[in-house]
């Protein structure tokens, strides 16, 4: 009988397109000087439906936004947007919120 003496818990996994935005992302951030020591990553794809115009927006943040603490946070505000055009893969605009 065999023992088992690891345990591996997948935390996330990312399509290649989705890593390239991230990485894209990560280049922007650290370029504006943000700190993404500790951050929480959110990336989200956004669809404008009059112009079928199509962007990645990944935010940095370092709390996790939660119900309970989204009001205490829209006060804080210290994390970092970037946004990305889907097609072109260049950064439309990026911008901390402090």
């Amino acid at each position: 009988m065999r023992i088992q003496i690891e345990k591996v818990d997948c935390l996330c996994e990312l399509e290649a397109s989705v890593f390239e935005y991230l990485l894209i992302a990560v280049d922007e951030a650290r370029a504006k000087s943000f700190n993404l020591a500790d951050c929480n990553v959110s990336i989200f794809m956004k669809e404008h439906l009059k112009t079928d115009k199509k962007e990645c927006m990944i935010h940095f943040s370092p709390i996790k936004v939660t119900p309970e603490n989204a009001t205490e946070y829209e006060l804080v505000q210290d994390d970092f947007g970037v946004y990305i055009d889907v097609i072109t893969k260049k950064v439309n605009r990026s911008c901390s919120s402090i």
